[in-house]
């Protein structure tokens, strides 16, 4: 009885275990922006929860990185311009069928797209 009561716990330690199934497991991540497009508050304060010390608690929601809107500007551009080589595309091959017809269209359109590329 006296022999029970002077040994050890037996324990085994579990954290390398833990933090290594943590880093490996999937983490399901929103786009960025998406919490501002939904009209959520970066910054909620709630009036009622606040301590009789007068101390408030704010909670935050984490902002998309400063090159976000230059992204999506970029990929309008992009947009952009997919569409212009699109339309020359089409007047290029309208013009292979019609050999003695108007340059016009395809001269306007070919000399838009170097001016979107160059915006670009």
């Amino acid at each position: 009885d006296s022999a029970m009561s002077n040994t050890q716990p037996i324990v085994r330690n579990l954290t390398f275990i833990y933090t290594r199934a943590r880093d490996k497991r999937p983490r399901a991540r929103q786009p960025f922006g998406e919490a501002l497009q939904q009209g959520t508050r970066l910054l909620a304060c709630d009036a009622d929860s606040r301590p009789a010390g007068g101390e408030v608690s704010v909670e935050m929601t984490a902002l998309p990185p400063q090159w976000f809107e230059s992204a999506k500007e970029a990929q309008k551009e992009i947009d952009a311009i997919r569409a212009e080589l699109k339309l020359l595309t089409k007047a290029q091959e309208k013009r292979k069928i019609n050999v003695f017809g108007d340059d016009t269209e395809v001269e306007a359109i070919s000399s838009r797209v170097p001016a979107v590329i160059r915006r670009c």
